[in-house]
């Protein structure tokens, strides 16, 4: 889903117009975003949590020596999602319905990428 597909379900079930939800949701992805940048991790009941993380320096063999060597490549910043256990039920029961026995962490997995 993009951003306009998501002003226009909001906007459709909250019976408003587009131009009432558009500048609320600029500013919620503002403030996400925000808190995100200076290290703050988001908890939305019901949905999971977005946190950010630094990238660790890798190791890595030298082409030259084939000695282990750490290339940094500085800050890494990334956002990670833990889905909450509410909306992994949810999607367990709607995607795969009529799977019995199935891997929840390998469907998330393939559903994020």
């Amino acid at each position: 889903m993009t951003r306009k597909d998501l002003i226009s379900d909001v906007s459709r079930r909250m019976n408003l117009p587009k131009s009432t939800i558009a500048p609320i949701f600029d500013e919620i992805v503002e403030t996400m975003s925000h808190s995100l940048s200076i290290g703050r991790a988001i908890t939305i009941s019901g949905f999971g949590t977005l946190y950010p993380v630094i990238k660790k320096p890798i190791k890595m063999k030298s082409n030259i020596s084939g000695s282990p060597t750490e290339i940094s490549l500085g800050k890494r910043p990334r956002v990670r999602f833990r889905v909450s256990a509410k909306l992994l039920s949810r999607m367990k029961r709607t995607l795969v319905s009529d799977i019995e026995d199935i891997d929840t962490e390998c469907i998330i997995q393939k559903l994020m990428r």
